[in-house]
This record gives structure tokens, sequence and C-alpha cells, in this order.
């Protein structure tokens, strides 16, 4: 990776061409790359679109493109260089190109209750993010019925052998669109609980009960004279991050197992206890030897 400090770089790129001009064009090329490949050759999961000559019937949809940089955490030395690809969602109307938009996010006095207790009692603290997330949940049909059918921004357009621009049709949730986040929300509730659960994937072992005035919550329930009976595993979802409270060391690992089956995942097989602060919903978390942890925002 190229070192350049935080103050000195140039700003990140708004477009795609912006991005193969840039100073870093190579890295955002391979960033581009590396994005599109996700999409069209997922690892365990169907291919977020396929190309079509197939046109929408009303006004068509754009995707675009976001850019960024992650840089480490204290030395500012860069990690990665991001690229997103997601459809142009600002300008959907509710009823006619979606119906539902929820997505799973707490408030910030829930992240405090979980962490808070956690630290009074010693529970081990897990997390996971997963890997382009909403596109494992099947991406819902507009209102009218009609699928999701976006026009590629311009610089990653493709275009059939005669020349005609070709269109993605979005079979799976896809980022930018209102309701992509209510397709992953129910996807990930039904794997979770077994209630409705999406056609040939694997629920999950734990027998999860959600939190029936926190719905981003789920704590195991294991029956009377089961080893487990007892034991706490508390399960928070914000959207597309997963954070376990565990009494008992073996079933952060269990549900690590099941999740890398069913997602791409980054994260989760080191608790949090043993690792330099990490950062969730902006803050940063700080855990103490003594099971203190100290929540701060740096500036």
């Amino acid at each position: 990776m190229p070192y350049i400090g935080k103050v000195d770089a140039p700003p990140d790129p708004e477009t795609v061409c912006h991005a193969l001009a840039h100073l870093h064009a190579e890295w955002w090329l391979h960033a581009i790359v590396r994005e599109r490949r996700g999409h069209l050759a997922p690892v365990n999961r169907p291919p977020t679109y396929h190309i079509t000559r197939q046109r929408p019937s009303g006004r068509p949809l754009r995707t675009k493109w976001v850019f960024t940089v992650k840089r480490r955490e204290g030395d500012g030395t860069i990690i990665k260089f991001k690229a997103r690809e997601c459809i142009a969602g600002w300008h959907l109307r509710r009823g006619v190109d979606f119906t539902e938009s929820y997505s799973g996010m707490t408030p910030w006095s829930d992240v405090l209750a979980l962490e808070s207790l956690s630290a009074l009692i010693g529970l081990d603290v897990h997390e996971s993010d997963l890997t382009q997330a909403y596109a494992f949940a099947r991406m819902p049909d507009a209102p009218s019925g009609e699928p999701v059918i976006a026009l590629s921004a311009p610089g990653v357009q493709v275009y059939d052998d005669d020349g005609t621009l070709m269109h993605q049709d979005a079979d799976q949730a896809w980022y930018g669109h209102p309701a992509a986040g209510y397709a992953l929300s129910k996807h990930i509730h039904g794997l979770i609980t077994g209630i409705d659960p999406p056609a040939g994937k694997e629920v999950c072992p734990i027998p999860f009960v959600q939190n029936p005035f926190q719905p981003c919550m789920y704590g195991a329930k294991y029956p009377d004279g089961h080893p487990r009976h007892g034991e706490i595993f508390i399960l928070h979802v914000s959207t597309d991050n997963l954070r376990t409270y565990s009494s008992c060391a073996d079933m952060p690992a269990e549900f690590l197992s099941w999740l890398q089956r069913n997602f791409q995942v980054t994260g989760g097989d080191r608790s949090l206890r043993a690792q330099e602060p990490q950062k969730f919903m902006g803050c940063r978390f700080t855990c103490h030897p003594d099971n203190t942890v100290v929540i701060d925002m740096p500036k």
C-alpha cells in the first residue's frame, strides 16, 4: 500500500472516472474489479445481479460507486482502498419503487446496557461483520411486481456484441435501494429464529428467542436439562454487524461456524477483550483486563 498521511492525501474519488484519473488509479482499479467480481462471482451466495437487455417499463434506476480509504487506528497507515457499487436510491419513492424499508439498528441506550451487563458479570464479547451483506437476501420486487433493473454508472458499463447498452437486473438485495435493509433484516431473522426461513438455508443451531421489546436483540434459550441451560448468549444485530455476549466459551465458536457457512464474514474468531480498541457505530471501544470498557469518540 502507498504511504501517505491523512492530512496530505488527495480527496477520495466521487465517480469511477475520477477514480481512474486519480493519483492512486491502480489501487482504485483493483478495488473496482474486486467489488464487481464480488457481485458477479460471489463465494457462497447467488450473484447480486445479472446483465440483461431488458429495459424497465418506468424510469431506470442508476448505480453509484462510493470510494473510501480505510486506515489503521493509531498510525493512520492505509489498510485498504474500498469501492462499493450500489443503487442510487435517494430519489426512490415508497409505494412506487419499494414498500418496506426497515433496517435494524438499536439506540445507544441499548448498546450501553449490553456493554454494562457484559462488564458487570464478565461476559465475553465477539463481533462479526458480513461482507456484501445485503446481497445474501433476495431483492424484493417493486410494488408493481416488476424486477429491479438498474443502469450502470459511466466507466463500468457493459455493451452487447451489437453495441446495445446493457442493464443490471438485481436478483439479490443491493446497497442503496431502500428495500435492501428490510430484505436483509427479514433474511437474518428467519435464519436465527427458524420462523419463515429462506428456502434451502441452514437455520442457526442455537435456539434463539427474539426480544419482545427490541427486535434487534436475541437470546439463547435452552430447555431444562440441557447442558447449556442457564448460560447467557445474547445476539445484537446492527444491520450487517453481529455482536454476541456470552457466558459460555463454546457458544461463540459454534455461532461463528454457522455464520461462516451462510455468509461471507470478517472477524468473530477472537474476543474483543483480547484485541486492540475497535470501532462500532462510529465510537471506539477499549476493553481493559479488569472487565471495564471505555467508549469514546476520537476527535
